[in-house]
């Protein structure tokens, strides 16, 4: 494949990392995962999502693009993937990654139809790079505070021409750091990518999690506690119909979910893995259609 001398050699072998085998870190920055650090809308949002904790806050600000979207966040787990993918083999691995359209198109099971999602990437790179995490930190001795704030890319670059698309990223060194670390790793559903509402693609985040990743694993939460770590603008009666609505037509691949009621708590969600769960299999969008019947077919999944 044709590249720019510039880059130096295409490390092909880092687009075979396969996507049911995706993994991602992040188990030590505890909220990542369980609440929203990214929109879960399609269109332009600048008003920031904050989430306060016993000891300190996470605030998510978006630029002039708006916050980053759970569909920019493909970015970040394909590059992730990448990173993961070399230290098994053994590989030098760096901040910097190097890819092209069609093979981030491929790896997320979509087809690379070319300048249109060219300029759909580099919107979603420009978001990644404006969107800042500020957190506070403990202080110490006299410090009286202290916060940090980083952005979910430190660098980008995109070209476009009649032969080849490229795109190269830079990652924070504190993100790379992490992803270091074999424990931080975090093993994802191929589907994933098929899940086309924002609020699903928290709940599986969020029930990833939660539950881990065996059969039957489960975990229940409130509806209330749920929508103050979705960060969504919804109102709440709205936010409550439209989770009844996902609970209804079973549309999380891996995930049996139920409506149950807490004496305590109120309404509240039961998540329970399913290795049998026919949206595994599936190629297809999720959409608010309702599943297929199961069958014994579905017991061999890629997971």
């Amino acid at each position: 494949m044709a590249r720019p001398s510039k880059y130096g050699e295409l490390q092909t072998e880092l687009f075979a990392f396969p996507a049911e085998n995706l993994a991602a870190r992040l188990k030590n920055l505890e909220p990542f995962m369980g609440t929203a650090w990214f929109s879960m809308e399609k269109s332009h949002r600048t008003e920031p999502i904050r989430h306060e904790y016993q000891k300190y806050w996470v605030e998510i600000n978006g630029g002039p693009e708006g916050i980053a979207t759970y569909w920019d966040q493909d970015i970040l787990l394909f590059a992730y993937s990448q990173i993961i993918s070399s230290l098994n083999k053994g590989d030098e691995v760096s901040r910097k990654i190097h890819f092209t359209g069609p093979d981030f198109f491929r790896f997320t099971g979509q087809k690379w139809q070319g300048s249109k999602d060219y300029a759909a990437v580099v919107k979603a790179l420009r978001r990644l790079q404006g969107t800042t995490i500020r957190t506070n930190i403990k202080p110490v001795g006299d410090i009286l505070h202290a916060e940090m704030g980083v952005s979910w890319i430190e660098q980008y670059e995109s070209f476009l021409s009649d032969n080849v698309t490229t795109f190269s990223i830079v990652l924070p060194e504190t993100f790379y750091n992490v992803l270091n670390q074999r424990k931080n790793w975090l093993t994802l559903d191929h589907s994933y990518f098929s899940i086309m509402g924002g609020l699903e693609r928290f709940l599986y985040t969020w029930g990833r999690k939660s539950t881990g990743f065996k059969n039957d694993d489960t975990w229940e939460e409130s509806f209330n506690s749920i929508y103050e770590k979705s960060g969504s603008r919804m109102k709440p009666a709205k936010f409550r119909h439209k989770l009844r609505g996902i609970i209804r037509n079973q549309t999380l691949p891996g995930y049996v979910l139920e409506e149950i009621f807490d004496i305590k708590k109120g309404p509240s969600l039961s998540l329970k893995r399913d290795v049998r769960h026919p949206l595994l299999l599936s190629t297809k969008k999720i959409r608010k259609s309702k599943l297929s019947r199961r069958s014994d077919s579905q017991l061999n999944l890629p997971i």
